[in-house]
């Protein structure tokens, strides 16, 4: 797995850069977004980010074909710092039974 989390490290890249081009959206969640607001959010990324996007990346891609692979990842990127709050807060109500 390492060879394919390789290319899903050079994907990622790949799908960071389109970011720089000077129309000012990209396609995120099916939707057209600012790129301003998608650069703000892939600012706040941390490697942790960016090994559950890999994971999610591996598990879908085990269960079915992904065809727009560009678009997948660029919005598995985004949502996964709106994930990893979630998670932890989720995390922690249920260790302290809220």
């Amino acid at each position: 797995t390492n060879t394919k989390k390789c290319e899903i490290n050079s994907s990622c890249d790949d799908n960071i850069n389109p970011l720089e081009i000077s129309n000012s959206n990209t396609h995120i969640k099916g939707e057209d977004m600012p790129k301003a607001v998608v650069r703000g959010v892939i600012g706040k990324l941390k490697m942790h980010h960016i090994e559950h996007v890999m994971d999610q990346f591996l598990n879908a891609s085990a269960q079915y074909e992904i065809r727009h692979t560009k678009r997948y990842l660029q919005t598995l990127i985004y949502n996964s710092v709106f994930e990893a709050s979630s998670k932890i807060r989720g995390r922690v109500r249920h260790d302290m039974g809220y």
